[in-house]
């Protein structure tokens, strides 16, 4: 892969911080992780590559450091493990971690850490909080070697504390490319990665500037936006024929009450996610155990993700055993705890939804009103249709970026 020119001051900026926004498919962070691969074969360094929540960086992250591994032919030269991928040659290492995890905030043990030459935070944007981010960032501070404090976002509402910190405050123009102060900016969107993205990838970006020119401006071209105001979802698409594939089922339980549980099943293909049925209901577990087992055994459901905040572990061990009890077996039922800010996960994923999900015209009333009504301030009453449909996206959705090496 050829990396775009806006990226070589990664390798040659002496700057303690470096800004790296963009859109969807801009190709930054395969940009940084190639700097990053590149860095450990100098002697001296260890890397702290977080995100906000990373629950198995094994199973994530250090995959796609892997691939970066192997396109550079170095596979021979690094020792991978769980948590940390080390060069044998140099000795400096990379550690992968979470800032949050399902215990808490863990900011104590990663600025506890010694001998951290460059930190990195992806996703940057997930971090509401200046004062975690300046207490990790006060711990590196090696000497006799250059230190790297490296953000990599997808731009988010201009209130965030990095834009007001690094460009309002700084006076720097959110599309700047190059170097204020201490600080190395590089901005870079879709169109500075053609040659690197498949043709359908531009092809949806192109729908997505003639469906929405505002989420275009925000998903693919990364500008910070004002405010969240409208309705996120504003034209569904509807199938017609349902296509061959896989399928699966996603789970978001019920907290109290006045929360929905929403379960949604889907046919899954290369490209897209076709909604077949749902369970939106306020229901107690006795009952919704039951009409969960009975969605995922109607839609012959391979494969299920019940979320496991919220009880969501004992709700899903309980429709585990409905399913026992009734010998059905061909459905692998996995639970996943999401701590990630739900709204910005919401608004994140909702390109993917308008034009990478298809919807049967005779889903729950309740559910499509909930998802059509939803907002991009997220202040709705309800987002738990929403959040559940992020859900299934975020897991089942195949290469989101499309990215070709």
């Amino acid at each position: 892969m050829k990396l775009n020119k806006k990226f070589q001051p990664l390798w040659r900026n002496d700057t303690r911080y470096f800004i790296v926004t963009g859109g969807r498919g801009s190709g930054k962070s395969y940009a940084v992780g190639t700097f990053i691969e590149n860095l450990l074969f100098q002697q001296g360094h260890k890397v702290l590559f977080t995100r906000y929540t990373l629950t198995a960086a094994s199973k994530s992250i250090i995959p796609e450091f892997v691939e970066k591994i192997d396109v550079q032919g170095h596979n021979n030269v690094f020792d991978v493990t769980n948590n940390s991928i080390k060069n044998i040659a140099s000795g400096s290492e990379i550690i992968f971690s979470g800032i949050k995890t399902s215990s808490g905030n863990q900011t104590a043990n990663l600025k506890s850490l010694q001998g951290v030459t460059t930190w990195v935070l992806d996703e940057a944007e997930e971090l509401d909080s200046p004062e975690v981010f300046d207490k990790i960032d006060l711990s590196v501070r090696e000497k006799n070697i250059q230190n790297r404090v490296i953000l990599i976002l997808n731009p988010a509402l201009r209130e965030h504390w990095i834009y007001k910190r690094f460009f309002l405050d700084a006076n720097v123009d959110e599309n700047f490319n190059g170097v204020k102060g201490d600080v190395t900016y590089i901005h870079s969107t879709y169109l500075d990665n053609k040659t690197n993205l498949h043709e359908s990838f531009i092809k949806r970006a192109e729908q997505m500037k003639a469906h929405d020119y505002q989420l275009y401006v925000h998903v693919m071209l990364g500008s910070w936006l004002d405010t969240l105001t409208g309705r996120l979802y504003s034209n569904l698409q509807e199938y017609q024929d349902l296509p061959q594939g896989e399928a699966v089922m996603y789970c978001d339980t019920a907290d109290t009450g006045e929360d929905y549980l929403c379960a949604i099943t889907a046919v899954k293909t290369n490209t897209s996610l076709y909604i077949t049925d749902v369970v939106y209901t306020k229901e107690p577990q006795e009952i919704t155990e039951s009409l969960v087992a009975q969605l995922i055994i109607n839609n012959k459901v391979n494969r299920a993700i019940i979320e496991s905040n919220n009880g969501g572990r004992g709700f899903a061990r309980s429709v585990q055993r409905v399913l026992t009890d009734v010998n059905w077996r061909k459905t692998n039922i996995t639970t996943y705890h999401q701590s990630a800010n739900k709204n910005t996960r919401i608004v994140t994923n909702s390109s993917n939804v308008s034009l990478n999900c298809y919807f049967c015209k005779d889903l729950n009333n309740e559910f499509m009103l909930a998802l059509r009504t939803y907002t991009r301030e997220g202040k709705n009453k309800h987002d738990d249709a929403p959040d559940a449909l992020t859900g299934l996206v975020e897991h089942f959705l195949d290469n989101n970026d499309f990215f070709i090496i």
